[in-house]
């Protein structure tokens, strides 16, 4: 063991190397500790990478904002420089997308060069599953799979604690996930279902009903989405569902 991962590890870190300055970007990363500390550590990679790599996406627009501010300097000499850094840090955090649905693969795929056209007709409609919803994460949800997964599919997600980009009390929340028997509190505007919901709905290629995975109920039977049943044999009345 102690020989594969001394061949293991330094693959791995010659491997992210090559992959992060292809998207010029420095490894290893520098990360939001605070997002560490509370396991958030898929976000804290986008956050990383909108703070990074989205500028030099972007030069076009940030040097027309630096001339503009230059002009601006020049017509009112009375504005400090404190006033000046904090207009233009403020512009071009409005620059920059926060939690926007699938903005870690949209970076990537924009500073690669890779077009959507690229994408089949399947991967297309995957990047795109989670497009219209808007998903809280309570406290005993799996975060960390869940923040890989549901931003992969184009979802936009939150969790309870710090670093959180948007609070449980946000009206435009679609679905929250709850992983315990009972919710106590809750908002009419919103569906409260299971972790079982998320994966399923990614196995399934299509956004599910959620009455099956309500907070309490028996979710149904969770399906591999990698066997592919022979002619003849048994099959499920949950797998032939449409």
């Amino acid at each position: 063991m102690l020989n594969f991962l001394q061949l293991y590890e330094p693959l791995l870190c010659f491997v992210n190397f090559h992959l992060y300055h292809s998207i010029n970007l420095k490894y290893p990363p520098m990360l939001d500790p605070r997002l560490e500390a509370l396991a958030a550590d898929i976000y804290a990679l986008s956050r990383y990478l909108n703070g990074n790599t989205r500028p030099a996406i972007l030069n076009s627009e940030t040097s027309q904002l630096v001339e503009s501010e230059q002009l601006e300097s020049k017509q009112d000499g009375a504005q400090t420089q404190n006033e000046k850094s904090e207009l233009r840090l403020a512009q071009l955090q409005h620059q920059l997308p926060s939690n926007e649905p699938g903005a870690l693969m949209q970076l990537v795929e924009k500073v690669a060069g890779e077009g959507e056209e690229e994408y089949d007709q399947e991967t297309r409609e995957c990047k795109n599953l989670f497009r219209n919803v808007k998903i809280f994460l309570s406290r005993e949800a799996p975060r960390e799979s869940l923040l890989f997964v549901i931003p992969a599919f184009g979802g936009t997600v939150s969790w309870e604690g710090e670093g959180a980009p948007f609070a449980e009390s946000d009206q435009s929340i679609t679905h929250q996930i709850v992983d315990r028997e009972s919710q106590g509190h809750r908002f009419l505007s919103r569906e409260y279902v299971q972790p079982q919901w998320v994966f399923d709905c990614v196995n399934a290629r299509i956004i599910l009903p959620t009455d099956n995975y309500f907070v309490g109920r028996i979710p149904p039977p969770h399906l591999s989405p990698f066997v592919d049943y022979d002619e003849g044999a048994y099959v499920s009345g949950v797998c032939k569902d449409p």
